[in-house]
């Protein structure tokens, strides 16, 4: 509106589908002048209603301009939404995840990582295109292998671990520094100490590094990568014999076809005299002819049974001459040796000791649980010692009403575990109740959502327990209702949908846990059935529930159930299926009739205003309850008794699917006393005669 509106305006938007329901969407007022301007975020095939309308009572003529743009930004890799935060704006959020690169007019992804280390990778987010080019030839840790005696670095965008022994050199300078290397008869020599190391074969329990008894273990001798070729080599062990039982050594080749080492020189296995131990002394060689070699490869494989728990050891022992690796031109190496990791054979589970028996609980107050502690079993191993032990559900845990199973167990430092086991029984709170629909509802089964509040009138402790109960011919007898733990000193009762609220007088219990409740027979022989009527669940069946009924008259319900969900209100009382008059009759029976008092001393005039007794013409509309007003039987803009009254003396003749007719007369129907311009309070016991409950 921001020209050619010369009065002060504003403008508002609405969304919805009826007048009744329209959302406030937008406002402006004095956004430029005396004219607005506004913008929101729209959604597509949306009704909107912009309301131009003037501040302070102005008025005059106006010119609208409406315009629309889309946040899309016809790109596949974003997501486009509308922002409504401050001004709104269009958002064009990436979809693409990092590792990908995305092509805009399809959305295909590309992965943007070639895993070569010496390229890089670049994604052109414009065309979605992904290129490798390749990184400066230069050492890269990225490029390293596990041989010391290489040089690793990208060349021409590849890797290549360059062997130190073949680069030509004319000193010491031209040689990779920091690796040992010499300049030895213009080659580079690398100058390391080979190693020797124990390595075992992987375990049988869960974890890799454990065994069980009988297992057989084996271990690999393995050399590392050696200076120059190797043709032979010796080596000097001790290992426990309590834990393992020596079985045989072989040479390398048997395991490892890459090995060079197939012939055995020299098998002594014996106890070493001063610490007791089993002592193994090996010599193994390359075949006669044969060429020896430099790289990583199995000098040779041991074989153990394991024949007790818990920590066997296999090392490389003190020698004259020592462990050593020989090269064709006899000379030694002394290795650098690295003894078997630690292993363990354990394959015994833990002893639990104290694992509780059953147990049985109650519910904790207010609670559909019951809280249980125990003392967990306490768990010895023998490798280990003491191990923790887990319970499943822990103590302290709330467990739900019934049995519920509790697994104690616990795990040694191999992953063998031992449990045991015991049940917790929650036994639940519950009351007993006997329910009776006021007459006369349908005789066939109908599930109603019943609500029951629970009391402790010394606590003020105060419960609600929704539970759907099926009524038949209107009773219900023998109901069990779990409940919240608690001491309970009183019980009502409703059907919210409706019913009046009903407070039984005799709550029994003989443990505080199992109680039982009656809401059986007439009221006024001071039962307490529940009173029919009642379709918006306040404290009196009074002229909104007229309207309620109205609201809904003739309609069809094919589920005539109102379980627990169904939203109110629900006008078929008697269950039929349909609303129609005798739905009426349980409003006009027990119109003006009260809630019973609630628990603890609280009466109904305490908890409700007083009952409506009417409502005018004008009210429903301004409620948009307009369509309503056919209610107004007696046409004097109001309705209220005389309009029930009517409508029921309209109610014999009526057909199915009619609307009763509005009766023009200054007479009140509802004036059964002649001579009285007015319905008196006799008039009404007339018509609530033989109404249960109290009357207002």
């Amino acid at each position: 509106l921001c020209t050619q509106t010369p009065f002060n305006s504003r403008l508002t938007v609405f969304q919805g589908t009826t007048c009744a329901g329209l959302a406030c969407v937008a406002g402006a007022d004095n956004n430029c002048g005396n004219n607005e301007s506004i913008s929101w975020c729209s959604t597509a095939n949306t009704v909107y209603y912009v309301l131009v309308h003037g501040g302070t009572g102005a008025s005059g003529t106006f010119r609208l301009q409406v315009s629309s743009s889309s946040c899309n930004d016809n790109n596949a890799c974003t997501t486009d939404s509308c922002s409504s935060v401050g001004a709104p704006t269009c958002v064009n959020s990436s979809t693409t995840p990092s590792t990908h690169c995305c092509t805009p007019s399809s959305g295909v992804l590309t992965v943007i990582e070639d895993s070569n280390p010496c390229t890089s990778d670049v994604c052109n987010s414009a065309t979605g295109q992904v290129t490798h080019p390749a990184v400066p030839n230069a050492p890269s840790l990225a490029c390293a292998d596990t041989l010391r005696c290489t040089q690793d670095e990208c060349f021409n965008g590849n890797c290549r671990n360059l062997d130190i022994n073949t680069i030509s050199c004319i000193n010491t300078s031209d040689c990779p520094a920091g690796l040992g290397t010499t300049c030895i008869s213009n080659l580079c020599r690398c100058i390391e100490d080979p190693t020797l190391d124990l390595v075992p074969s992987a375990g049988t329990l869960p974890n890799a590094s454990c065994f069980s008894v009988g297992n057989i273990l084996t271990v690999r001798v393995e050399m590392g990568f050696a200076p120059t070729p190797v043709v032979g080599s010796q080596f000097f062990l001790e290992y426990d014999l309590n834990t393992m039982t020596y079985i045989g050594t072989q040479p390398g080749r048997t395991v490892d076809l890459t090995s060079p080492f197939s012939f055995e020189l020299q098998e002594t296995v014996g106890i070493d005299g001063t610490t007791g131990f089993g002592t193994i002394d090996y010599a193994v060689a390359i075949p006669p002819g044969g060429a020896g070699g430099q790289n990583p490869a199995t000098v040779a494989v041991i074989t153990f049974q394991l024949s007790d728990e818990c920590y066997p050891f296999l090392r490389f022992r003190a020698h004259s001459p020592p462990s050593q690796l020989l090269d064709a031109n006899s000379n030694s190496f002394i290795p650098e040796t690295t003894n078997m990791p630690p292993i363990q054979v354990n394959g015994t589970p833990p002893v639990l000791t104290g694992c509780p028996g059953n147990m049985s609980a109650g519910f904790d107050d207010g609670e559909f649980s019951g809280t249980v502690s125990f003392v967990p079993p306490t768990a010895m191993d023998g490798c280990d010692g003491a191990v923790s032990v887990t319970c499943n559900p822990p103590p302290g845990f709330a467990f739900p009403s019934g049995t519920t199973p509790v697994t104690c167990s616990a795990q040694n430092s191999c992953g063998v575990s031992a449990s045991c086991g015991f049940n917790v029984t929650v036994v639940p709170s519950t009351v007993t109740v006997s329910m009776e629909l006021s007459p006369s509802v349908s005789s066939a089964a109908r599930q109603r959502c019943m609500t029951f509040d629970l009391w402790n009138c010394n606590t003020s402790a105060h419960e609600v327990v929704p539970k759907t109960v099926t009524f038949t011919s209107g009773l219900r007898v023998g109901e069990v209702v779990e409940i919240p733990g608690g001491d309970w000193t009183c019980i009502t009762v409703r059907d919210t949908l409706h019913t009046l609220r009903s407070t039984a007088a005799d709550l029994f219990t003989a443990n505080t846990v199992n109680y039982t409740a009656s809401f059986m027979g007439n009221p006024l022989s001071n039962g307490h059935w529940l009173i029919g009527g009642n379709l918006n669940d306040d404290g009196f069946i009074d002229i909104q529930d007229y309207v309620r009924f109205l609201a809904q008259y003739l309609a069809s319900f094919p589920n005539p159930n109102t379980p627990c969900g169904t939203l109110p209100y629900h006008a078929d009382i008697n269950g039929s299926g349909t609303v129609d008059v005798a739905d009426l009759s349980f409003v006009q029976i027990a119109m003006f009739t009260s809630r019973e008092g609630g628990c603890c001393g609280a009466t109904a005039a305490a908890e409700e205003e007083l009952p409506m007794a009417s409502i005018t013409v004008k009210e429903l509309y301004r409620k948009g309850l307009g369509h309503l007003t056919v209610g107004d039987l007696n046409g004097d803009d109001v309705l209220d008794i005389d309009d029930v009254a009517l409508f029921l003396q309209q109610a014999p003749t009526l057909v199915p699917g009619e609307l009763p007719k509005p009766i023009r007369t200054n007479v009140h129907q509802a004036d059964m006393n002649p001579g009285e311009a007015m319905p008196t309070e006799q008039d009404r016991g007339e018509i609530l005669k033989g109404s249960p409950g109290r009357r207002k």
